[in-house]
């Protein structure tokens, strides 16, 4: 069984199909109501950030049985009220805490309560969407601060949950994954500077993510890996 948290995103919806597809049964986890899903089920939490109703949520999905994967597609770049940001000159406080809260707060969270609702030696493996642009050493260009530094921030978190895991869940495998630039809500409003070939689909990201959770990750628990299976540098 998967369990994918940002269910309704477009990478998301795309690993409930390929799950579908697969004979595997899933969990999509939902800020709200929706019309049609490939989940086998469904959980509306609402506020994913409020840690009564993600621990209610987790112990609804449990109901229907443990997991062996988890994908956690959350993730903010841009919105409504802002862009990433060119020059450290258009920088907001409101904008940072916004890219934090959902970049690393979020996943954090949802990490704590699955973990904790689980027994110890459960084997599972666990993938939470970051960047590439989240490694520091591979920053070459700068600008978008907000979203660089609460993906960096995240990267270390998972080192530091990978870490503690080796010891009080040895069987717990987690990684930070860098989908590859997909077709979706979030990159549209780049998509046009990319080069021929670079954007994929949310089908073809899909296929890359679940193969590399259904992988063993005892050797590479903890790192920031892209959707082609290569650990990128901290």
């Amino acid at each position: 069984m998967i369990w994918v948290f940002g269910a309704s995103g477009a990478i998301g919806q795309a690993m409930l199909a390929k799950a579908d597809a697969e004979g595997v049964e899933s969990v999509g986890f939902f800020r709200k109501s929706v019309q049609e899903s490939s989940a086998t089920y469904t959980i509306v939490v609402g506020d994913l950030l409020d840690e009564s109703k993600l621990s209610s949520a987790i112990e609804q999905a449990l109901d229907h049985g443990l997991p062996d994967q988890i994908l956690i597609a959350t993730g903010l770049l841009h919105n409504d009220e802002f862009q990433p940001e060119k020059t450290f000159k258009t920088m907001t406080e409101a904008q940072l805490l916004a890219s934090f809260r959902v970049n690393t707060v979020l996943p954090s969270l949802i990490v704590k309560h699955c973990i904790a609702s689980l027994p110890k030696r459960h084997a599972l493996n666990i993938g939470i969407l970051s960047a590439r642009i989240g490694s520091i050493s591979d920053n070459r260009m700068g600008g978008w601060h907000s979203y660089r530094a609460s993906k960096a921030a995240l990267n270390m978190l998972v080192k530091n949950f990978a870490l503690e895991f080796t010891n009080k869940y040895p069987n717990t495998y987690i990684i930070a994954l860098q989908p590859g630039t997909t077709d979706s809500a979030l990159s549209k409003p780049f998509q046009s500077h990319l080069p021929d070939g670079q954007l994929q689909t949310p089908q073809e990201t899909a296929e890359y993510l679940w193969k590399l959770l259904a992988s063993d990750l005892k050797d590479v628990s903890g790192e920031l890996i892209d959707f082609q299976g290569q650990i990128i540098a901290p």
